[in-house]
């Protein structure tokens, strides 16, 4: 039980390097584009506590039958360990309505623009057209 000091401390490390590494290589929250939310997970951890327990000690006393030992209780407390769930929040970064993710950027989908000799005639069907951030679309 003397090693379980060293080992939350690890994992307590492990959870602080994973939490750095997800927003390092995310979505830039800085971004226009970009929105972001609270979310909670559980996370186990382990705890602990003070266990209660019965301990017997013997006193002198005037007892003669007993030989002059008399039994006592009192309650003492030992160190003990639980896992337990523990609620964490964190910040979760996505696209805002109308962008969609593509590797670490937020890029603008346009709506269904008409085809056909450049002009919206119906009927000949539409495409889907993607904007990437910093150009301009192009109108056939």
């Amino acid at each position: 039980m003397g090693n379980t000091g060293p080992r939350m401390a690890l994992s307590v490390m492990g959870l602080i390097v994973c939490c750095l590494l997800q927003t390092i290589l995310s979505l830039n929250p800085e971004d226009p584009n970009v929105c972001s939310h609270w979310e909670s997970y559980a996370v186990t951890v382990q705890e602990s506590y003070a266990h209660p327990f019965d301990q017997i000690y013997y006193t002198r006393c005037t007892d003669i039958l007993n030989w002059f030992k008399c039994t006592r209780h009192r309650i003492s407390y030992k160190t003990a360990y639980r896992r337990g769930l523990r609620t964490m929040y964190r910040r979760r970064s996505q696209c805002c309505p109308g962008y969609y993710e593509n590797g670490d950027f937020c890029i603008r989908m346009w709506g269904l623009q008409q085809g056909g000799e450049g002009r919206g005639t119906p009927g000949k069907g539409g495409r889907a057209v993607i904007l990437a951030l910093g150009s301009k679309p192009q109108v056939t």
